[in-house]
């Protein structure tokens, strides 16, 4: 656990690093994408005093500006660039979790079928973030909040930028931290899970709430240090939820 616990750090460092600029990239696009737009439909760049009618007319068009932008940007080319990363990071997780269950005598490497089934456990996680529809929404808010405050479009596509980049978590850097710690965390678990079961364990031991009250739940206390199924051990690292701090490790019957 404590050697699981130094590299988590390491690796999730890492993977908010490549997260962070890949965000911003989005962002960037999104605003240019959103000037392009704007500016054909003949929007003011300052702002003006919201009337009613600026609003009225701003909410009726917004859909189609929103369609507009979209159409502009790379939808498939943004999950490719996530998917990849996500990969990336859950075959380096697997890679230093076998190296570790290998040092503790419970494996002998990472088996093919096991990498194939993280690599594919990574790309499955990727897709649950549906970036065209947080896209969608990111730049929905951003124009209803732009408008309600008269913006022109030099601030609505600095709105744009930030809200698409940020993902819902406020800025580029909250979300690629958030996402690089419960992906990583996840990413060990997958990996401490298959690769065990490759090599022949069917139970594991939990460990979970260490933060204690109030900071962690109370079933999550209340199982730690649980021997589990393989199985259930599977369940609850899919059910985990940001922040969460389960683990697992190997263990035998005598």
């Amino acid at each position: 656990m404590a050697r699981l616990q130094r590299a988590e750090s390491g690796l999730r460092e890492g993977f908010q690093a490549a997260l962070k600029p890949l965000f911003e990239s989005w962002g960037d696009a999104a605003s240019e994408a959103a000037a392009t737009v704007l500016r054909n439909r003949g929007e003011k760049e300052t702002a003006d005093r919201p009337t009613v009618a600026l609003l009225e007319a701003g909410t009726k068009a917004d859909d189609d500006i929103i369609r507009q932008i979209i159409e502009l940007l790379n939808m498939e080319a943004w999950e490719l660039q996530l998917s990849s990363r996500y990969q990336a990071q859950y075959l380096a997780v697997a890679r230093d979790v076998a190296a570790g269950l290998e040092e503790s005598g419970f494996g002998t490497g990472l088996p093919d079928e096991v990498m194939r089934e993280i690599l594919r456990a990574g790309g499955t996680r990727a897709g649950l973030i549906d970036v065209d529809a947080k896209t969608r929404q990111a730049i929905f808010v951003a124009l209803a909040e732009g408008r309600a405050q008269g913006e022109g479009v030099t601030a609505l596509t600095n709105r744009i930028a930030n809200a698409v980049e940020g993902g819902g978590w406020g800025n580029a850097e909250t979300r690629a931290r958030v996402i690089a710690r419960t992906e990583t965390k996840h990413a060990q678990n997958i990996s401490t899970i298959q690769n065990g079961r490759a090599n022949g364990v069917r139970e594991f031991v939990v460990f979970d709430g260490r933060f204690g009250e109030p900071r962690s739940e109370l079933s999550h206390i209340a199982r730690d240090g649980k021997i589990v199924s393989a199985e259930d051990a599977q369940i609850m690292a899919e059910n985990m939820r940001p922040n969460c701090t389960l683990s697992f490790a190997p263990h035998f019957s005598f």
